[in-house]
């Protein structure tokens, strides 16, 4: 469950949404789903790397493999305080 998520912070974050007409709709950071919250927060860094990696790689992503491992390992790892 915890990949699934990570992978839709993840996917959220590297193309931006787009409306019916096709334009750029708002930024969905806005999420309030407190684990999305929690792991944005807690892997923001390697999250930061995989992103910069993308930009780096357009053209042969899977370059980023160990990029995006990292960040799942980190998702996988974080807790919501119960």
């Amino acid at each position: 469950m915890r990949k699934s998520v990570a992978l839709v912070v993840a996917k959220e974050h590297a193309r931006p949404a787009r409306g019916r007409s096709g334009s750029v709709c708002p930024s969905r950071r806005g999420v309030k789903i407190p684990i999305v919250q929690k792991i944005r927060h807690d892997c923001a860094e390697p999250f930061a790397a995989f992103e910069q990696c993308l930009k780096l790689n357009q053209t042969s992503v899977v370059n980023c493999t160990e990029h995006v491992q990292q960040f799942l390992l980190c998702a996988e790892k974080v807790k919501l305080a119960t």
